[in-house]
């Protein structure tokens, strides 16, 4: 008995997505060809703009997966292969002679692979549907510990520190609050938190290094709240 999830939805559905994640394997290639030709070409360009376009690009294979997606299961619903005819006659006494119409197809390399697909396109899916539980599940860690870092061996500094930040950040033109803390887990300054962000510096930082080195950490990681990282 097959107790597949994937049994779940329609023969349909199913194909489109299978045929979607093998066009999505070109795709990439050319995703990671674009890629390779912005980093080149934008070595002299600001990082805000080579950013904007890796974005862009990323953007546009999420669309063209989405367009694949919906171009398939079109071409899945539209297909629709006729039953081959069948004719039946007697002769005399003679049993019923079944006559099938049959026709002669040249089999190629893309035929074998295209039926293949299509004969484990229920596999496939199925395949990608535990690596995407992998991943989330992968996820929901990181989350856990992002949670753990906001609220565990947290020290707060000095409040001229934390009028600092509140400068540069209306001087990056960000709008949100940006707190700033010491923690005692961080390795690395780092910043947590998207609608409530904060900035993690390790504990004894702010004394071991000079303040214009600690401005420019600031910088750098307001940076990546401005962006949305």
């Amino acid at each position: 008995m097959d107790i597949s999830i994937v049994k779940l939805f329609p023969d349909n559905l199913i194909k489109a997505l299978c045929d979607t994640f093998i066009h999505s394997l070109w795709q990439g290639l050319l995703l990671a060809a674009i890629t390779g030709l912005i980093i080149v070409f934008t070595r002299k360009s600001t990082p805000a703009r080579r950013y904007n376009l890796l974005i862009a690009a990323l953007l546009l294979f999420a669309a063209g997966a989405v367009c694949t997606f919906v171009i398939e299961l079109n071409k899945m619903q539209a297909n629709t292969t006729p039953l081959p005819h069948t004719y039946a006659f007697t002769t005399g006494n003679a049993a019923p002679v079944q006559l099938q119409q049959q026709k002669v197809i040249k089999t190629s390399f893309t035929t074998n692979i295209t039926a293949y697909l299509n004969k484990n396109a229920s596999t496939i899916v199925l395949i990608w549907f535990l690596i995407v539980c992998a991943r989330c599940l992968q996820l929901v860690t990181g989350l856990q510990g992002i949670y753990y870092l906001k609220r565990k061996s947290i020290f707060k500094i000095d409040e001229a520190w934390q009028n600092r930040v509140s400068e540069l950040s209306n001087n990056l033109g960000i709008r949100k609050a940006v707190k700033i803390a010491e923690s005692g887990i961080a390795k690395v300054p780092m910043v947590i938190g998207h609608l409530k962000p904060l900035i993690l510096i390790p504990v004894g930082l702010l004394t071991a290094i000079p303040p214009e080195e600690i401005e420019a950490i600031l910088v750098h990681e307001l940076a990546h709240i401005r962006r949305s990282d």
